[in-house]
């Protein structure tokens, strides 16, 4: 069941390939080894999975992450304007990665 607000068990935010960018929980995660990880099946799997527990599960914003190499300039280009000294400091590795 998808919810709003703080009325939620768990909170997902998707991932534009089908992962998840972000999993929260306020109860302890059932068993999660079978999930299909690194692969476009993870987030309706992770979904599936708090809908069998009875969780209410809130749906972040989607958004997306970084798999390999060929991500890495549409993430420097999110976190260039960011001051925060760690987002600098990841802007510097991933310039010098690419």
């Amino acid at each position: 069941l998808e919810v709003q607000g703080d009325d939620c068990d768990a909170a997902l935010a998707a991932a534009e390939d089908g992962g998840v960018t972000l999993m929260a929980s306020r109860r302890p995660w059932p068993p999660l080894w079978q999930l299909p990880w690194s692969t476009g099946k993870l987030g309706m799997a992770l979904r599936q999975t708090c809908g069998a527990q009875g969780w209410r599960v809130a749906a972040l914003p989607p958004g997306f992450d970084v798999d390999n190499a060929a991500d890495l300039p549409r993430a420097l280009l999110a976190l260039q304007d960011d001051a925060r000294v760690a987002r600098r400091e990841l802007c510097a590795t991933i310039r010098s990665l690419t």
